[in-house]
C-alpha cells in the first residue's frame, strides 16, 4: 500500500512538472508572438504632396512617398508613377539622377531622384517643387527659421560642391535620424533631400 502511494505521488509530481513546463512554454510563446507581430506592422507612409511632413513628430525619410514612390522602389515604379523623366544624368556606372519638372507641370526642375543599381536612394526637392508642397515643408526658410521653427539644430553641417568641379558649395544641414538634408545658399534654403543612406556613404 505504501509502495503504491509513493508511486502515485511520483506520477503526480511528474505530471505536475510537465504541466508547469507547458505553462512556461505557452507564456513564452505569448510574450514573443506580439513582438513578432509588431515587427511585421509596416510604418506609416506619408505622401509629401498631401502632408506637411516637417510638422510631423518623429518622421523618417523612409516613411515618405513622392507621388506614390518611396525610397527603395525600383526604377520601373518611378516610371509607372511619375512617367518618363525630363532628364536622365549618369553619376557613375551604378548611379543615375533622373529629373522631373515639365513632366510634373513645374516651371523648372523641381524633383531629382537618385537611383543606385536601379533602386531609389534619394529624393531632392528644389524651389520649383513648392506648388506641390505644404506648410513648413515648402522651400522658403532661412537657416534661423530651420533651427528655431522647423527641424531644430542639425547633427552635422556639410559642404557639398554645387557641381563636381565647382568652387561654389551648398551648406548642407544633416539630420541623420530623419534622413533629411537641407540645402542652403547664403543661409537661405535652396532645397532639401530625403535619403535612405547617409550623404557621406
Amino acid at each position: 500500500m505504501i509502495f503504491l502511494t509513493q508511486r502515485h505521488k511520483r506520477r503526480i509530481m511528474i505530471a505536475g512538472g510537465i504541466l508547469i513546463l507547458l505553462l512556461v512554454i505557452i507564456a513564452l510563446i505569448l510574450t514573443v508572438a506580439p513582438a513578432k507581430q509588431e515587427q511585421q506592422i509596416p510604418s506609416q507612409s506619408y505622401e509629401i504632396t498631401e502632408t506637411d511632413i516637417f510638422s510631423l513628430p518623429g518622421f523618417k525619410a523612409a516613411d515618405i512617398m513622392v507621388k506614390g514612390v518611396k525610397l527603395g522602389d525600383p526604377y520601373e515604379t518611378v516610371i509607372e508613377k511619375l512617367g518618363t523623366p525630363d532628364k536622365q544624368i549618369p553619376v557613375n556606372d551604378r548611379t543615375i539622377n533622373v529629373e522631373y519638372g515639365e513632366r510634373l507641370k513645374l516651371s523648372d526642375t523641381g524633383l531629382i531622384i537618385q537611383l543606385k543599381d536601379d533602386r531609389v536612394i534619394a529624393f531632392t526637392f528644389k524651389q520649383s517643387f513648392n506648388p506641390l508642397l505644404i506648410g513648413k515643408t515648402k522651400i522658403v526658410h532661412s537657416k534661423e527659421d530651420i533651427y528655431l521653427q522647423v527641424l531644430g539644430k542639425p547633427d552635422n553641417i556639410l559642404f557639398v560642391p554645387i557641381t563636381p568641379m565647382s568652387a561654389l558649395a551648398y551648406k548642407v544641414l544633416e539630420y541623420q535620424d530623419k534622413g533629411v538634408y537641407v540645402l542652403l545658399r547664403k543661409d537661405e534654403q535652396n532645397g532639401f533631400t530625403l535619403r535612405g543612406i547617409p550623404l557621406k556613404a
